[in-house]
């Protein structure tokens, strides 16, 4: 999963800030309490997974949450772009080494 953050002004001509963090159902790298697994499947459940419609909204997604528990520490971090328009470049990536469960 990745999500890409704008700044309302550009630092060091950076204009965008990039996070990515991995799941597998099959191939953690870690192993979470209980409480960190119900943040992981909070944030999840809250995407309606279910709502099929051409432009399905989601009122409010525990993103916060989920930030607050992953390791931002262990990360590769570079500048790249991202894939859709604008296409932007001078992204700044920050990409966490942790693979987390999804159940």
């Amino acid at each position: 999963m990745h999500t890409v953050h704008t700044a309302e002004t550009t630092l060091n001509g950076f204009g965008y800030a990039a996070m990515g963090i991995m799941f597998s159902v099959d191939k953690p790298t870690i192993k979470l309490t209980k409480e960190e697994q119900f943040i992981v499947d909070a944030f999840f459940d809250s995407l309606k997974w279910d709502e099929t419609s051409a432009d399905p909204k989601v009122a409010e997604v525990p993103y916060g949450n989920l930030m607050m528990m992953v390791n931002t520490r262990d990360r590769y971090v570079y500048s790249g772009s991202v894939t859709t328009p604008p296409c932007a470049t001078k992204v700044y990536w920050n990409v966490l080494t942790t693979i987390y469960p999804l159940k």
